[in-house]
């Protein structure tokens, strides 16, 4: 992003409108002058005044044709000049004081163009010649009507100058509040993209180890496996090898939600791969319900399966099997010792609802716009030091999402935590979804 060029285009633009609209009024005022002095009883120089006219409109010709904004400022002073002389022309033709009341326009065009100086030049030129015809007609008494035009014009060009340099300072402040936004823009955007390359960054590097580690895990599994087999091996040796090889289990299902969520960054509009077939959604939330239980013996948790009763959907079986494992143990995880776990299915319209309720501390409210983003950890995980990864409630929506349902969750501090899944029942899955998202 470039910043405007410094300099005077727009300045000497304006000063172009304002010069223009300057000399147009006074062009319109001259010309009803010159039109009354077509009345019965004009007394003056009709042909001197015919002739201030003309420059004044020769003038006003001049402003609408020459680009000033191209020549140097002076330049700019024949036209200002060129007036006072033509209505000191039409005051010695008319004789009277009134006409000299036109000398305000280009004694303001001074004022605002040229400041003190062209105050003073202004009233200088316009009381020298206001003088001269004073001078030249012995029958005008000198009076207040006399007296107020000088002082008319004084102040006419005070006020013009004071406006025309508040109006400057005020460009100038506005440009200068230009160019900071243009570059704080500039400064933002520049930070947003080195911010998304470091989080493409980030994605890849975390991809490409979760990647490797997957076949070693994979291994170390197998080998588990076979020592669990062994008739040999001790009681105490045993429990030590299931809690190694549940470990190894938990750590390859983080490296999966791992390379899943680096899949679906990395090409956002392709949808999960789903196998989709007519399945019992009881039956899934019974067998995740009953993995977990140990876990929540430990804490003394009871998990309540009482309404949960069979009902049919078109789904992906181990995907949503993901989704709830995911679900119950953060409800178990985030649950206050000897509390209750509630697990209900039901309907709704023509959707199944999955509900999963806590009855633990709840979540934080600053904490619930962010809870589906990729990586995000609420404060309970962060202050509790809760091992995770914050990928499971996001990856767990996209699966959803991919099912064409949706995750709600329902908390507040204090009164637990709800989360329903909502699918999409057998009887309204379209049909060319069935072998697959």
């Amino acid at each position: 992003m470039h910043e405007p060029a410094p300099g005077p285009p727009m300045a000497d633009r304006t000063r172009d409108r304002a010069a223009l609209l300057n000399q147009l009024m006074l062009a319109g005022v001259v010309a009803v002058a010159t039109f009354l002095a077509f009345a019965p009883g004009f007394a003056g120089d009709l042909a001197l005044l015919f002739a201030g006219a003309a420059l004044v409109f020769l003038l006003t010709g001049a402003v609408l044709l020459v680009p000033w904004h191209r020549l140097r400022r002076e330049w700019l002073l024949v036209i200002p000049a060129g007036d006072i002389l033509a209505v000191g022309m039409m005051r010695f033709a008319e004789g009277s004081t009134g006409i000299g009341l036109l000398w305000v326009f280009p004694a303001m065009w001074l004022a605002a163009d040229f400041g003190l100086v062209g105050i003073v030049g202004g009233m200088a030129a316009s009381m020298a010649l206001f003088g001269v015809a004073l001078a030249h007609d012995p029958d005008h008494v000198i009076g207040m009507p006399t007296l107020l035009l000088p002082m008319t014009i004084l102040a006419v060009s005070v006020v013009t100058f004071v406006n025309a340099r508040r109006a400057a300072a005020q460009r100038t402040l506005l440009d200068a509040q230009a160019r900071a936004l243009g570059r704080a823009l500039e400064r933002t955007q520049r930070q947003e993209r080195e911010l998304l390359a470091t989080l493409e960054a980030r994605d890849e590097l975390v991809a490409s180890v979760s990647h490797e580690l997957r076949t070693p895990l994979t291994s170390i599994m197998g080998y588990l496996d076979l020592v669990l087999e062994d008739p040999s091996v001790p009681a105490r040796a045993r429990r030590d090898v299931e809690v190694a090889g549940r470990n190894a289990e938990r750590l390859l299902g983080i490296t999966r939600d791992i390379l899943a969520a680096s899949q679906r960054t990395h090409d956002a509009h392709t949808r999960l791969e789903l196998q989709r077939a007519d399945a019992d959604v009881a039956d899934i939330v019974l067998r995740s319900s009953e993995s977990l239980t140990p876990r929540a013996a430990e804490r003394r948790i009871s998990i309540d399966t009482h309404a949960v009763r069979p009902l049919s959907a078109h789904i992906d079986a181990p995907r949503l099997r993901q989704v709830l494992d995911n679900l119950i143990a953060n409800a178990i995880i985030y649950n206050s010792d000897g509390g209750t776990l509630a697990l209900t299915t039901r309907t709704a319209d023509a959707d199944v609802e999955i509900v999963v309720r806590d009855d633990g501390p709840g979540i934080p409210a600053e904490d619930l716009p962010q809870l589906f983003q990729r990586f995000y950890r609420g404060r309970a995980a962060r202050e509790g030091k809760v091992a995770g990864t914050g990928l499971g409630l996001a990856i767990s929506r996209d699966i959803v999402r991919a099912h064409g349902g949706d995750i709600l969750v329902d908390s507040a501090p204090g009164r637990g935590t709800t989360f329903t899944v909502r699918l999409p029942g057998a009887a309204s899955t379209p049909k060319e979804d069935a072998d697959g998202a």
